[in-house]
C-alpha cells in the first residue's frame, strides 16, 4: 500500500511524457509548412505560375489550419483530441499523396490548401488539447517543447525536400510526403482521448466566444506580430538564392530558421512560466522586427549575415506561437481551450494573408521584398506602442 501511491505517480508521469513524445513527433511532420519556400522554384518551372499565384496556396493552407480550432475546436474537446487526430492524419496523407496528380492551380489550392491545412489545423489543435489536458504543472513548458516540434520541422524536411525533388522529382517528394501524413496515426493513438460536455450547443459556444472582447485583443496582437514570420519563410530560399549561389547553402537559412523557430517556442514557453507572458511578448516582438529589416539590409553587404538572421527571426516568430497559448491559459483556463484558443490562432489568417501573400505579391510587382518587410516591421512597432500603453491592464 505504501508503494501504491509513488507507482501510481511515475505511471502518470510516463503518461505524460509518451503524449509530449507524441504529440512533439505529430508536430515535427505538420511544420513542414515552413519549408513551403523549397516548393516555389520547383512549382514555377513544373507548372508555369508566378510566385504569388504559388504563394496563395501557402495562405490558404495556413488559413485553413489557423481556422480549424474556431470552427472544429469544439467537437476536438468534445470527442477527445484522439479520434479527431486520426481524421487530421487522413486528411493530411490524402492531400499530399492528390499533389501527385495536380495540373491546375485550383487542384492545387484544394489539395494543399484546403485538406493539407484542415488535417494539419485539426492535428495541431489536437495537440494543444492533449498537452492542456495531460495535468502538467507547468503548462508554457509543455507546450513550448511539443510546439518546438512545429518550428523545428522546416530544419529537418527542407533539407530533405530539396534534396528529393532535385534527385527523383516534385511528384516523389509529394509522395514522400503522403506516406509521412498517414504513418503520423500511430503516434496519434498516444493522445488521451478525454472528452468534455459542454452546457451550450456548436452554434451557442461559438457566440460566447464572439462576444467575449479578451478573444479580440488577443486575436488583433497575434494577427499583427506574426505576419513578419509568415512573410520571412515563404520567400526564405528564393531570397537567398539572390545572394548564396550554391543550392544547398541557399537552402540553409531554412534550416536555420527552424532551428530558431524551434528553441524559440521552448525557451518563449519557459520564460512565460517565470515571467509576466506579456513581458515577454513586448521583448519578441522587438527584436523581431528589428531583424527583419537586418535581414532585408545585410545581405547585399554581408551574404552569410543570412545565417544568422533567420535564425533571429525564426526565434522571434516561434516564440509567438507559445506565448499566446499560454496567454490564452491564463485568460481563460484549459477548459474549452481548443475552441478558445483556436478562434485567436485565427488571427494568423490575417498575419498570413500579410505576410506571405502580400510580401510575394510586392515582389511580382517591383521584384524585390524591402518595402513590404519594412511595412510591416512598421506594424510591429505599433504593436509594441499598444501593448506598453496597456501597462498592467488585465484581460478582464
Amino acid at each position: 500500500m505504501l508503494l501504491a501511491a509513488p507507482i501510481g505517480d511515475d505511471l502518470w508521469m510516463m503518461k505524460r511524457y509518451t503524449v509530449a513524445l507524441a504529440c512533439f513527433t505529430v508536430n515535427l511532420a505538420i511544420g513542414l509548412q515552413y519549408a513551403f519556400s523549397v516548393f516555389v522554384i520547383p512549382l514555377q518551372e513544373a507548372y508555369g505560375w508566378s510566385r504569388s499565384e504559388i504563394a496563395l496556396g501557402l495562405t490558404i493552407s495556413i488559413s485553413v489550419l489557423n481556422a480549424t480550432g474556431l470552427f472544429l475546436g469544439y467537437y476536438i474537446d468534445a470527442y477527445g483530441p484522439r479520434k479527431l487526430g486520426l481524421i487530421g492524419v487522413f486528411l493530411l496523407g490524402s492531400g499530399f499523396t492528390l499533389m501527385v496528380f495536380q495540373r491546375t492551380l485550383i487542384e492545387y489550392y484544394v489539395f494543399y490548401g484546403l485538406l493539407v491545412g484542415l488535417g494539419s489545423g485539426i492535428l495541431y489543435m489536437s495537440n494543444i488539447a492533449a498537452i492542456t489536458k495531460s495535468g502538467f504543472k507547468k503548462i508554457g513548458s509543455a507546450l513550448g517543447f511539443v510546439i518546438a516540434g512545429f518550428g523545428l520541422s522546416a530544419g529537418f524536411f527542407g533539407p530533405l525536400i530539396s534534396y528529393v525533388i532535385d534527385a527523383y522529382g516534385l511528384k516523389q517528394a509529394f509522395t514522400m510526403l503522403g506516406l509521412i501524413g498517414f504513418s503520423l496515426a500511430l503516434p496519434v493513438l498516444a493522445f488521451p482521448n478525454t472528452s468534455e460536455r459542454y452546457k451550450v450547443d456548436y452554434v451557442g459556444s461559438l457566440l460566447k466566444i464572439f462576444r467575449d472582447r479578451r478573444v479580440y485583443r488577443l486575436w488583433f496582437l497575434m494577427a499583427l506580430t506574426t505576419s513578419i514570420g509568415f512573410a520571412i519563410s515563404s520567400f526564405l530560399k528564393p531570397y537567398a538564392k539572390e545572394f548564396l549561389a550554391n543550392e544547398m547553402l541557399a537552402t540553409l537559412p531554412i534550416t536555420f530558421f527552424a532551428l530558431g523557430n524551434s528553441l524559440g517556442r521552448f525557451v518563449s514557453g519557459v520564460l512565460s512560466d517565470i515571467f509576466n507572458a506579456e513581458k515577454v511578448l513586448v521583448f519578441t516582438v522587438i527584436y523581431h522586427s528589428l531583424n527583419a529589416i537586418a535581414l532585408m539590409i545585410l545581405p547585399p553587404i554581408f551574404p552569410y549575415v543570412i545565417f544568422i538572421s533567420t535564425f533571429i527571426a525564426g526565434l522571434g516568430h516561434g516564440s509567438l506561437f507559445t506565448i499566446f497559448p499560454k496567454l490564452t491559459t491564463e485568460v481563460f483556463g484549459t477548459s474549452r481551450i481548443s475552441q478558445v484558443y483556436g478562434a485567436i490562432l485565427s488571427s494568423s489568417i490575417l498575419g498570413s494573408f500579410l505576410g506571405s501573400f502580400v510580401s510575394n505579391l510586392v515582389y511580382d510587382i517591383i521584384g524585390t521584398y524591402i518595402p513590404a518587410v519594412v511595412a510591416l516591421s512598421t506594424i510591429q512597432v505599433f504593436v509594441v506602442f499598444t501593448i506598453a500603453t496597456r501597462q498592467g491592464e488585465q484581460y478582464s
